[in-house]
């Protein structure tokens, strides 16, 4: 309280935010909020939040949690399709397929294995080198640029040089080589619909009746071109294969730069083109029963092995992917590749969030 013209008033400020566990359990919601909103995923966010996010959980903030989670799903579901619009609750997330799929083969559990061992490889080394990428950039801020103006133009020409080398790198392979022709199916029941889809496929350079697979791949929104590689979109292994190791690069070079982006849908990105690329090999190819379900699946479990490789989540991400993707009949090769990943990774180096 305090005194104006000698009458004691009392303060309307309300009473939480005035201590420290309030204004951590508001982190705590905060986290668990985005994580649920982007992907779709309630309860993913709140085990998100309670695995990486929390120091000391109890039952208020679990329901708190819930309910905020919950919440926010729903309004980026209402902001998405309008209110108005709004008449199915469906489709919540970035990258959600509209259901699942029940043709997954039991083959895809040995697969998990392979690809939870190479997501975490890929992870630990991520880990690594971004550390001494982080070290190299302290080092350097703290002893050669000691004025604001030098600072700034240090870490601006250093994000610079990380787009640069990539966007290089990919215009040296995407002006000469991606050209596809512009067609619906090829006869062989691989679904070419994404070269019609005038918001996904780019033409760069290419002829009127053919767009750049490459270029459609890099520039299309990341969110549309995961779902297209999920769904088995009808791309090369060439091109997924490059467009994966040219973004995990590009992630490595530039995260923790001036350059504002995340790290969960990039990761995604990563996992699902080189998944992805795996399921359409000459090996995958000529298994016409594996075939199809392969281009779909293998994309789901490239990109967890890669984020439980760097991130070393576990019960939050296997329930972040189902909830995310909508496809629950992969719950066991998603929990075995984000077991191995974990194992492998922590072999090479602490998680991300530990480093």
């Amino acid at each position: 309280s305090f005194l104006t013209g000698g009458v004691r008033l009392r303060q309307t400020m309300p009473s939480f935010f005035r201590t420290d566990i309030d204004r951590r359990d508001f982190l705590s919601l905060g986290s668990a909020c985005g994580f649920a909103a982007a992907f779709g995923a309630p309860v993913g966010g709140v085990l998100f939040a309670l695995e990486e996010a929390s120091s000391f959980w109890d039952d208020k903030l679990l329901w708190r949690g819930l309910v905020a989670s919950s919440l926010a799903v729903f309004a980026a579901l209402a902001l998405d399709h309008g209110i108005i619009g709004l008449t199915k609750l469906s489709h919540y997330g970035l990258i959600s397929l509209g259901g699942s799929d029940p043709n997954v083969s039991v083959e895809l559990l040995v697969l998990a294995i392979p690809a939870g061992l190479v997501g975490g490889i890929l992870g630990g080394f991520f880990v690594r080198a971004w550390a001494l990428l982080e070290r190299i950039r302290r080092l350097i801020a703290e002893r050669s640029y000691t004025s604001r103006p030098w600072r700034v133009g240090a870490r601006t020409a250093e994000a610079a040089f990380g787009v640069g080398i990539t966007t290089l790198a990919f215009l040296a392979v995407a002006k000469t080589t991606g050209c596809v022709q512009i067609h619906e199916d090829d006869g062989e029941g691989r679904n070419h619909a994404w070269t019609t889809d005038s918001s996904f496929a780019v033409r760069f350079g290419c002829d009127d009746d053919e767009v750049n697979e490459l270029a459609s791949l890099w520039f299309a929104p990341r969110e549309n071109v995961i779902k297209k590689i999920l769904a088995g979109g009808a791309f090369s292994a060439s091109s997924l294969f490059y467009c994966g190791c040219l973004a995990f690069a590009t992630l490595l070079l530039v995260f923790g730069t001036a350059l504002p982006g995340g790290l969960f849908l990039p990761l995604i990105y990563c996992g699902a083109c080189l998944g992805g690329a795996a399921a359409r090999s000459t090996k995958f190819e000529n298994s016409k029963r594996f075939q199809a379900p392969a281009q779909r699946h293998l994309g789901v479990l490239g990109a967890v092995a890669l984020l439980a490789g760097v991130q070393r989540t576990t019960v939050s991400l296997v329930v972040i992917v189902l909830e995310g993707t909508g496809n629950v009949h992969m719950l066991l090769p998603i929990v075995a590749t984000t077991v191995v990943a974990r194992f492998v990774g922590n072999l090479l180096s602490r998680g991300f969030y530990e480093v």
